[in-house]
């Protein structure tokens, strides 16, 4: 097939008037404006692979191996919860459980903010049930942190209220359905008998 012809030829031809298609798609275009538009195509193209391996575990042995290490972050994350509860383990050294925690909500941040950015319509993202769970699950531990960078002494014991926020944790449970097809169906079952 022949070269598309440069705007100047198509301007030469009709006089000065193109219709903007044609200057789209005659060769020769504006080499800022190719880059940006390619840019763009290679983001929407990336956001969709990010999308898909964090939303559908069975598109990829990569995003399957990512399900199956969330899952097992989310079952460490409450588990570890659950012992720390009980006087043996809270009485001992807290530096296992805070690195525990540490690992956890590093995983569980990164996860929802890619989640976030790669989103194809992100008023949906941030009013979805599970997404509002999984921000509930992490923000605790960033609060926590911020109100023992703001306190001038490092005892937070009045702050009772974070505590109550950190059991806000228990929602990770919740995330279980995301990564669980037996989960999903249980739970569309249950939505749909009452």
């Amino acid at each position: 097939p022949a070269p598309a012809p440069a705007p100047s030829e198509l301007k030469q031809r009709r006089g000065s008037r193109v219709h903007p298609e044609e200057a789209a798609t005659a060769g020769g275009g504006e080499p800022e404006r190719d880059a940006a538009e390619d840019w763009r195509k290679r983001w929407r193209h990336l956001k969709l692979q990010i999308w898909t391996v964090f939303e559908n575990p069975q598109s990829s042995r990569f995003a399957f191996a990512l399900s199956v290490v969330l899952l097992a972050l989310i079952l460490v994350s409450c588990v570890a919860f659950c012992l720390q509860t009980i006087t043996v383990f809270y009485a001992g050294d807290q530096a296992v459980w805070e690195g525990i925690e540490l690992v956890c909500i590093a995983a569980f941040t990164m996860e929802y903010l890619l989640r976030l950015l790669a989103s194809p319509h992100r008023p949906s993202f941030c009013v979805a049930p599970l997404n509002i769970i999984d921000l509930v699950a992490i923000a605790p531990f960033y609060i926590e942190r911020i109100a023992k960078s703001i306190s001038s002494n490092q005892d937070v014991s009045g702050l009772a209220v974070f505590r109550v926020i950190r059991l806000a944790r228990v929602f990770r449970l919740f995330k279980l359905g995301r990564y669980s097809d037996g989960l999903k169906t249980f739970a569309n079952t249950m939505a749909r008998s009452t």
